[in-house]
């Protein structure tokens, strides 16, 4: 389960910064709705910002998996977000993910102007 910084502490909760996945040792909850509820033992993390890439990108920016890079978020509420894990595989299309809390310190709209930076 990956929630937002601000999520996190509202409920309670001491989360680590990990890629997605990658959830050994981490905190457990307990999910409830209308069908029930899911309880794991572990699993419970904020998602490290990360750009997916199919390789054709990777060698357009000049990265490979693993590396970082920047993202300029252009616009009134303008910011550099630093330390965007490269995540490649041929089944992605170029796609950036952060969490809600970023999206919202910068304002971002989807005609926000956005450049990524190797």
């Amino acid at each position: 389960m990956e929630l937002a910084y601000t999520d996190a502490i509202a409920l309670g909760f001491e989360i680590p910064l990990r890629s997605s996945g990658n959830i050994k040792g981490t905190t457990g909850g307990m999910l409830m709705g209308p069908a029930g509820f899911f309880e794991m033992s572990e699993g419970v993390i904020r998602a490290m910002r990360h750009v997916h890439m199919h390789p054709e990108d990777t060698e357009f920016y000049g990265v490979k998996g693993g590396d970082e890079m920047k993202m300029r978020i252009g616009g009134p509420c303008g910011i550099v977000l630093e330390r965007l894990l490269v995540r490649a595989d041929p089944s992605f299309k170029l796609e950036v993910h952060i969490d809600t809390d970023e999206g919202n310190a910068c304002n971002l709209q989807p005609d926000t102007p956005c450049e990524l930076i190797a």
